[in-house]
């Protein structure tokens, strides 16, 4: 299996603060993007749905919950 190292050579750095980097600036465009949306208009079908989405009560998802606690790939 490919390792980050083979697909970054050289670049002299730790490939964790690399990945942070770009995760970072994809965050921050899509923070930009959705602040210049200052409306979000919905059909009735679709503020229904939203709402009833709203309040819905919490699920249990064990799988998500154990997912969540594997080392991921900067760990």
């Amino acid at each position: 299996m490919p390792t980050c190292r083979k697909f970054f050579p050289g670049l002299g750095r730790n490939i964790g603060s690399l990945l942070l980097r770009y995760l970072d600036a994809g965050v921050t465009a899509a923070a930009q993007t959705l602040a210049d949306r200052r409306q979000f208009l919905l059909d009735d079908t679709q503020w229904q749905a939203f709402q009833e989405a709203l309040d819905r009560p919490v699920q249990n998802k064990p799988s998500l919950k154990k997912l969540l606690r594997q080392p991921g790939m900067l760990d």
